[in-house]
């Protein structure tokens, strides 16, 4: 019994003595950003059955079992994920994560067949940005991001998407005097008025019909307006037949005085079921607000006069069928799929010139701004100006957190355990429904810093000290005791 005294007590100074050690570096880290601190979890160490016991019987009554503990162990060292607090920093590139998730980096920004090569997560936002443009951390490691623009072409990406079965585009080659317009007045008092849309202020114009139903094709139709008041209505009507009248019909009325953020206003058309169809505007740097692609807008309260624009997929037509393909844009996000997200990945950067549905001017890069949620937009300096968002911050999200693997300087690594890494933009898709971060948000001039408590680990420090004390305590007592018995 002494000699197992000796060995129980070693185990309770072992396991201490890593409660010690864990608490620490807990108090160590106290000031370094995003820190999550850790803890130990105690448990019994494997017990000696002395005796089983017994059931009564016609002549004993029962006994219970004897069962002898042969200490304690330190079971597993966890980390606590708790949001750290945030604090306001000067520099635009510092990001903080308020919610779950973490940021991904990468050593070399490398993509292959849709994944990021050497992929490591952390919460620490301490970024900055290099001589190139590209947004990094402090080891230069790049903060990846789904990017929009395409530095080599100096536009905005396309992609392929099963969630538009089919979309047709009048694109800037196509629209011009070569589209039919037609003018027809609904009624008229007293005089003839005049309303018509000027085609050559709008860049791009699709109907997407993956947005109604993805088993649903839509090809053909008339896209008509007509005006009230400051209200443009606009009617896009199904003419291939894939959709039976009425519910071929898709409408909606818009104030012509809403203003085109990033130059793209995407419109939501609903049949008489309530179901939708996208319909998305793309318009020239000069144009801010829907009016202005309006000319000869000659009307009163009582007269109501409309315009149109025929989509036809025939190979003579005057627009461009373009099969899937997608100009991406933010608004597209909550649309694609995780694979098609994956054809985006690339490290955070920013050109220093940018794309302008303008092709006569380059824009200059003069700031940026990140929002909250991640998205990366950058304002140039030219004759007209310009905004653009060109890309996304990259997040990550695991099912089991705690079994991510800590590497130091804030970085984490997956583990069989922690399930493969979830990752997504906010609003956008991922390939794990239930790992979404559409609650977190992206703060920036703001850092995350340790999770740690103090007064709580001193308090914890101290019971460790008291229970590596006692432990230490008992193999003096059993020393004792040996020193007795060898001297009987």
């Amino acid at each position: 019994m002494t000699f197992n005294s000796l060995f129980i007590g070693r185990k309770g100074i072992n396991a201490h003595q890593t409660a010690i050690n864990t608490t620490t570096n807990n108090i160590a880290n106290v000031n370094s950003i995003a820190f999550k601190k850790s803890y130990v979890g105690f448990e019994s160490s494997i017990t000696n059955t002395l005796s089983s016991g017994s059931g009564a019987n016609s002549r004993l009554g029962s006994t219970n079992p004897k069962i002898l503990g042969t200490g304690v162990s330190a079971a597993n060292i966890s980390t606590n994920f708790e949001q750290g607090s945030l604090r306001n920093v000067r520099e635009q590139s510092k990001l903080a994560l308020e919610g779950e998730g973490f940021f991904a980096l990468s050593d070399t920004g490398d993509i292959v067949n849709g994944q990021v090569q050497d992929l490591v997560y952390t919460r620490d936002g301490n970024f900055s940005v290099d001589a190139e443009g590209n947004i990094v951390n402090d080891q230069g490691k790049f903060v990846m991001g789904v990017m929009f623009y395409n530095e080599s072409t100096e536009e905005m990406k396309s992609i392929n998407s099963p969630a538009y079965t089919t979309v047709n585009y009048i694109t800037e080659q196509d629209i011009g005097s070569s589209i039919e317009q037609q003018l027809t007045p609904s009624f008229s008092i007293n005089s003839i008025g005049s309303a018509d849309i000027d085609v050559s202020k709008i860049a791009e114009l699709s109907v997407r019909s993956g947005f109604l139903d993805k088993s649903v094709s839509i090809s053909d139709g008339d896209l008509d307006f007509s005006f009230d008041g400051d209200f443009m209505n606009m009617t896009f009507t199904e003419t291939s037949g894939d959709i039976e009248p009425p519910l071929d019909t898709f409408t909606v009325s818009v104030d012509t005085n809403i203003a085109f953020e990033n130059k793209v206003q995407t419109f939501e058309l609903k049949n008489q079921n309530g179901q939708l169809l996208q319909l998305r505007m793309r318009v020239k740097p000069e144009v801010n607000k829907l009016d202005e692609i309006l000319t000869g807008f000659i009307y009163d309260k009582d007269l109501s006069l409309g315009s149109s624009l025929s989509f036809d997929s025939a190979e003579n037509s005057t627009t461009t069928q373009v099969g899937n393909s997608v100009t991406l844009a933010n608004d597209d996000l909550p649309y694609i799929t995780a694979n098609d997200m994956s054809n985006l990945l690339a490290p955070m950067r920013m050109p220093p010139i940018f794309y302008s549905p303008d092709p006569t001017s380059e824009i200059s890069l003069s700031k940026y701004a990140i929002g909250i949620d991640g998205t990366l937009e950058i304002e140039g300096k030219s004759a007209s100006g310009g905004r653009m968002a060109i890309g996304k911050l990259l997040l990550s999200n695991f099912n089991n957190l705690e079994a991510l693997v800590n590497t130091g300087n804030g970085q984490y690594h997956t583990s069989a355990n922690s399930g493969p890494a979830s990752l997504q933009v906010i609003g956008g898709p991922s390939s794990n429904p239930n790992l979404r971060l559409d609650s977190t948000r992206v703060i920036s001039s703001t850092l995350e810093f340790s999770n740690v408590d103090v007064g709580n680990q001193l308090t914890k420090m101290i019971a460790y000290q008291r229970g590596l004390q006692g432990s230490a305590r008992v193999v003096t007592v059993a020393d004792e005791l040996m020193q007795v018995l060898l001297q009987l």
